[in-house]
């Protein structure tokens, strides 16, 4: 659309280190969502800018939030003549400055640590990433903060270098996901977890959430995720709604419910035609379909060869294991 094109050219145009020259500047900068590389000299020497802003300008480190305070006092909790790596306000690595450290040095480091935690979540990191074609590895969290950070930045900077120049890390918290958990395909009840996204070019969004059902999420296994979710070898966790109770079968009646864990014997048996309905709770159009839906299923109450079934898709996981592809909700 227009406004994501606008977006997008003020992304690609904004200034690749921005220069902070006062404490309103600096707050603002820091206030800011997400990771952030800030250079400081004391020194006002021309050289040191120009060797930061070419630096700031190598594409391997494009998607980080550069800015430099150049002969004014450093942000608290930064020393002065050094590179520190801000999650907010708070600095969570530093690099110390010297006469001998050279530009190469300086890229090496940022590559090395920075890149490996460049920012939250967010409508403008999603953005860069898929007009750039980027994957990203978003690591869930529970609570915004300075523990849960300094977490994120120890699971991302534990991947191997060869990962990190792959897959941008975000981290998205509870309080900005906690009532969009099935869009992601998480279950919201093991945390910290992690999904890996890929973007097509056909414009289209693979996701792989990480298998919360099998191993516990750990530094070994992010990476170990990381790794086989980009070559497509990781075997995803699928959100299912729990298995129906023994009385919840019992009142069924007409219309099963259908999950995830039970779709292979109840679709997959083939003794039956099952007519399914894809809802979800919220479908305005689901819930005026869903007379018409029990009705046809009354009307065939004795036909034994078809099977009626609703299965909620805000809790059950997409694609399904068939050759089923919704696009739209409701469908049946």
């Amino acid at each position: 659309s227009e406004i994501n094109l606008q977006r997008w050219f003020k992304y690609k145009l904004r200034p690749r280190s921005l220069a902070l020259e006062t404490d309103e500047d600096l707050a603002d900068y820091l206030s800011r969502r997400g990771s952030k590389v800030l250079y400081h000299s004391t020194s006002e020497d021309q050289l040191n800018r120009e060797r930061w802003l070419t630096l700031a300008e190598k594409e391997s480190v494009e998607a980080i939030d550069f800015g430099h305070v150049i002969g004014h006092a450093p942000p608290a909790g930064q020393a002065a003549d050094s590179i520190a790596i801000f999650h907010e306000f708070e600095p969570l690595e530093t690099f110390a400055m010297d006469e001998d450290v050279t530009p190469e040095v300086m890229l090496q480091w940022i590559e090395s640590h920075a890149k490996a935690k460049v920012g939250r979540l967010s409508e403008r990191t999603w953005m860069a990433a898929g007009n750039d074609g980027i994957p990203l590895a978003i690591i869930f969290l529970e609570q915004n903060d300075l523990a849960s950070r300094q977490l994120a930045f120890d699971y991302a900077a534990a991947l191997p270098s060869s990962l990190r120049q792959k897959v941008t890390v975000l981290e998205a918290y509870v309080e900005d996901f906690e009532m969009i958990w099935d869009r992601w395909g998480i279950s919201g009840r093991v945390l910290p977890t992690a999904i890996l996204v890929r973007f097509t070019e056909e414009g289209l969004i693979e996701r792989t959430v990480f298998n919360e059902s099998k191993e516990l999420f750990s530094q070994e296994t992010f990476a170990t995720f990381v790794q086989l979710a980009l070559s497509g070898e990781y075997e995803g966790y699928q959100l299912s709604e729990p298995l129906p109770a023994a009385e919840e079968v019992a009142a069924e009646g007409l219309v099963k419910k259908l999950v995830l864990d039970n779709w292979d014997s109840v679709v997959g048996q083939g003794e039956v035609d099952v007519l399914v309905q894809f809802t979800i709770p919220f479908c305005g159009p689901c819930k005026a379909f869903a007379p018409n839906f029990l009705e046809a299923a009354l009307l065939l109450e004795a036909n034994t060869t078809i099977q009626f079934a609703t299965m909620d898709m805000n809790l059950n996981a997409d694609p399904l294991p068939t050759d089923i592809q919704l696009q739209a909700i409701p469908r049946t």
